[in-house]
């Protein structure tokens, strides 16, 4: 028995037709956010930013909860994914392969500024929130793999662990405050602050208990 080939229809499949209209949606979802922010997300709205009829928005999702999650999520894994590829490529300097770090996250949200725009509003729904959490989890503990840069001089894997988590929520904070245009300073300052404050911290000292 001969297996037939997937049937196509201008030159794509029928699963990489879904592909692509997930990936529409998903951009559509972008920049209805972007534009409006989260409380005007609706099915017409994503689909008329989609160019699309509604009934392939309930072929990818059940609601706009959904979609939005869906969202965050490829985001996050964009924006990590990222991050991991600046660490995998910089020298092993701490103060290098750091100022890498956080600029590869800087350009992350300002060069396409729905990305910034999408941080703004990443508290403004408990799920979001919930995800938010996650993220800084996740990038804390990037941090914290990386502490063996610091050679002898390394916080211990409790205090580093606690550091990373406070300069990550911290940060994430200060950059929506610097994109919303409540703190005026410019990238590069920010970026070196950052970096300056990341490294002051690896030098805090024992606690006595």
């Amino acid at each position: 028995m001969t297996t037939q080939p997937p049937r196509q229809y201008a030159g794509a499949t029928a699963e990489q037709r879904r592909s692509r209209r997930r990936a529409a949606l998903l951009d559509a979802t972008l920049d209805v956010v972007a534009a409006k922010g989260v409380q005007a997300l609706g099915v017409k709205a994503i689909c008329t930013a989609a160019g699309l009829n509604d009934r392939y928005f309930y072929e990818q999702f059940r609601d706009c909860d959904e979609a939005l999650m869906a969202l965050n999520d490829h985001l996050i894994q964009e924006g990590t994914a990222a991050i991991a590829q600046v660490i995998a490529t910089t020298e092993p300097d701490a103060r290098v392969q750091l100022r890498a770090t956080v600029a590869a996250a800087f350009d992350f949200v300002t060069v396409d500024p729905r990305n910034g725009r999408f941080l703004i509003e990443s508290q403004s729904t408990e799920q979001l929130r919930a995800k938010r959490q996650e993220l800084v989890t996740s990038l804390a503990a990037m941090m914290v793999a990386g502490r063996e840069l610091l050679g002898a001089s390394a916080p211990s894997e409790e205090d580093s662990r606690m550091i990373a988590l406070t300069i990550t929520s911290g940060g994430l904070d200060m950059t929506a405050m610097w994109l919303r245009g409540d703190l005026d300073v410019d990238r590069d300052h920010l970026i070196d602050f950052m970096v300056a404050f990341i490294l002051a911290s690896t030098r805090m000292p024992a606690l006595q208990i």
